[in-house]
């Protein structure tokens, strides 16, 4: 069938795709994408996960509820607090920033200048709880339901409140960053509201220690050619500097 081609298409292109993108992609209802995805489960062509489906092998199948921020937020805390602090270093005055949900981002507060009239647009709870405790810095909160591994508030609201404004400078985070599959996170429930960022960021910064760099998450929310920087640490791999700057993306190592 023409349409189930055409799915197949699809998920060789972007790897995993959840059933709401595939819909929209295919201009179907989601219903309609479920009954095509269990006749290629069946036939063998296609793997379902929690969350969507993929054609990729080297995606393992998520565990629902196996990411939780509070563990990564104690992992290379010294690394991520050096990618952090260069992060900071780039804002400049009166920017409006975006800071994304993540271990390494979450950083980003505690090092950005006083006194040169920022606004932060935030919608991860220690995130907000730090731009909160400094009054220099003007707040946007994205909220929506909370979502206790991540620490995120999400919903259509909040990405519709980024996509009303200009965001100088999006702070992003990552869980894995390969070459073929691009930029993945730990939820698909993540996806809009980063897209949202990203379509409204004059420069979009990419904040990942080098051991994401060759794993792939299963919530894709970005090509690689989508980022403008790229901040990591010096235990980058060769192979992964080299992927980087043939893309055009400006590397920096900390």
């Amino acid at each position: 069938m023409e349409r189930r081609d055409q799915l197949l298409g699809f998920l060789e292109k972007n790897r995993f795709l959840t059933i709401k993108q595939l819909a929209q992609e295919l201009h179907v209802s989601e219903m309609t994408i479920r009954r095509d995805i269990a006749l290629l489960a069946k036939a063998g062509k296609v793997k379902t996960f929690y969350g969507g489906v993929s054609l990729n092998t080297e995606i393992e199948p998520p565990v629902k509820g196996h990411y939780r921020i509070d563990a990564e937020l104690i992992r290379k805390t010294e690394i991520k607090k050096r990618i952090a602090q260069k992060a900071a270093s780039l804002i400049e005055a009166h920017d409006v920033i975006l800071i994304d949900t993540g271990s390494t981002t979450s950083g980003i507060v505690e090092y950005i200048p006083e006194g040169r009239d920022h606004t932060v647009y935030c919608y991860a709870l220690n995130i907000i709880n730090s731009v909160c405790e400094r009054e220099s810095l003007n707040v946007v909160i994205c909220g929506g339901y909370y979502h206790r591994n991540t620490k995120m508030f999400e919903s259509e609201e909040g990405a519709s409140l980024i996509k009303k404004t200009q965001i100088n400078k999006a702070f992003m985070a990552a869980r894995g960053v390969t070459d073929t599959v691009g930029i993945t996170t730990a939820e698909p429930y993540e996806i809009n509201v980063k897209r949202a960022a990203l379509s409204v960021s004059e420069q979009k910064i990419l904040l990942v220690d080098s051991s994401k760099f060759g794993k792939a998450w299963y919530a894709k929310y970005a090509d690689l050619t989508e980022m403008d920087i790229i901040i990591t640490d010096g235990d980058i791999k060769e192979e992964h500097e080299k992927m980087i700057l043939d893309k055009g993306i400006k590397l920096i190592v900390v």
